[in-house]
């Protein structure tokens, strides 16, 4: 897929066969114990086809400015479970899901800036 400019549309025809990527979210929740330590624990939340495809970084800006690190576009089948802040862990990566957007037409699509 070639590169997308960040919430540009997805056509709908164009997805078919593009979901070739095996992606599986998590989610890290932490919590207090007794003695006021940090303890945490991850949940799986299921792996999806999904297709993916790098953002455009846009101009070039400051030293290790966040809008100046790789970005991906995720298109997937809804799947209510995915929020912000979850992690997605995709060909020995592991990006935070910073948007999720939901398209209802013409079926339930997913799409996830990473």
């Amino acid at each position: 897929m070639a590169a997308r400019a960040a919430g540009a549309a997805v056509n709908k025809a164009e997805l078919t066969g593009r979901m070739r990527d095996r992606v599986a979210f998590s989610r890290t929740t932490s919590d207090r114990d007794a003695l006021g330590g940090v303890t945490g624990a991850v949940t799986d939340l299921g792996e999806y086809w999904a297709a993916l495809e790098s953002l455009d970084p846009g101009p070039a800006t400051e030293a290790q400015a966040r809008a100046a690190r790789p970005r991906w576009q995720c298109v997937m089948r809804s799947a209510a479970a995915i929020r912000t802040g979850d992690l997605a862990h995709w060909n020995g990566r592991e990006l935070r899901v910073l948007s999720v957007r939901v398209d209802h037409w013409p079926e339930a699509l997913l799409t996830l800036q990473l």
